[in-house]
C-alpha cells in the first residue's frame, strides 16, 4: 500500500507542477510541493521498513528535517504574498 501511495503522490506532483506552471498558479505549485514532500516521506519509510533501529532513527530525523524545511518555505512564501501592497499576484 505504501508503494501505491508513493506512486500516486509522485504522479500528482508531476501533474500539479505542470498545471501550476501552465496556469502560473502559486497555489497549484505549493500543492505539488506538498505532494513531493509526502512522496519523499513514503520513499524514506519504504527504505526503512527492513532496516535496523539506527537507520530508522536517521530516516525519521531526515523526514522531520524535510518537513521543517517545507514548513519554513511555506511560511516565507505566505509572508511574502501577504506583504505585497501593489496588488501584484503570483
Amino acid at each position: 500500500m505504501l508503494r501505491i501511495a508513493l506512486v500516486l503522490n509522485l504522479a500528482m506532483f508531476v501533474a500539479g507542477t505542470a498545471a501550476g506552471l501552465i496556469a502560473q498558479s502559486s497555489s497549484l505549485l505549493a500543492d505539488a510541493l506538498d505532494m513531493l514532500a509526502d512522496a519523499s516521506a513514503y520513499g524514506i519509510a519504504l527504505m526503512a521498513i527492513r532496516r535496523g533501529a539506527e537507520f530508522k532513527a536517521r530516516a525519521s530525523l531526515l523526514t522531520g528535517t524535510l518537513l521543517l524545511l517545507l514548513g519554513g518555505a511555506s511560511g516565507f512564501v505566505t509572508r511574502t504574498a501577504l506583504s505585497r501592497t501593489d496588488g501584484e499576484q503570483t
